[in-house]
């Protein structure tokens, strides 16, 4: 769209998909407006499931918030659940692919190493729990023809 390089936040900048092709990454949500007479103003996706999951491994939450950091745990378990991507090397695969701009894991610091073995004993503590679903993509669509 011609917006400069700094025009968004550099924290979030390093969570966007690659420049080029986001989409295997992304759902398709709905164009805005709505109406068919008019044009699309706005495209809106959704991440996958997967992506969602790299995206979790990429957080880095504050010490004080631990809280904060238990939920994402959470969410990582219930979205390794769906995706069914729950090991160490599916996890560091998983990265490479949505964020290939990553240094490659012999070069993975300590605090991602940690993040992913949190997650990955989260994960085995949820074995339990009941398996998720995963609706998005299977309702009406926003906009026809």
């Amino acid at each position: 769209m011609g917006f400069p390089l700094d025009w968004i936040n550099e924290a979030v900048r390093r969570a966007a998909p690659p420049i080029g092709n986001p989409e295997p990454n992304l759902l398709p949500f709905g164009d805005y407006p709505r109406a068919r007479e008019s044009p699309v103003g706005l495209r809106v996706f959704l991440p996958t499931p997967a992506y969602m999951l790299a995206m979790k491994l990429l957080a880095a939450r504050v010490r004080d918030h631990s809280a904060k950091i238990q939920s994402d745990l959470q969410d990582a378990a219930v979205l390794m659940k769906v995706t069914g991507i729950a090991t160490r090397e599916a996890l560091l695969a998983l990265l490479q692919e949505c964020y290939p701009h990553l240094p490659a894991p012999p070069s993975l610091n300590a605090r991602l190493a940690a993040k992913i073995d949190a997650m990955i004993d989260a994960y085995a503590k949820s074995a339990d729990a009941p398996d998720p679903t995963w609706n998005a993509g299977t309702g009406p669509p926003t906009r026809s023809g």
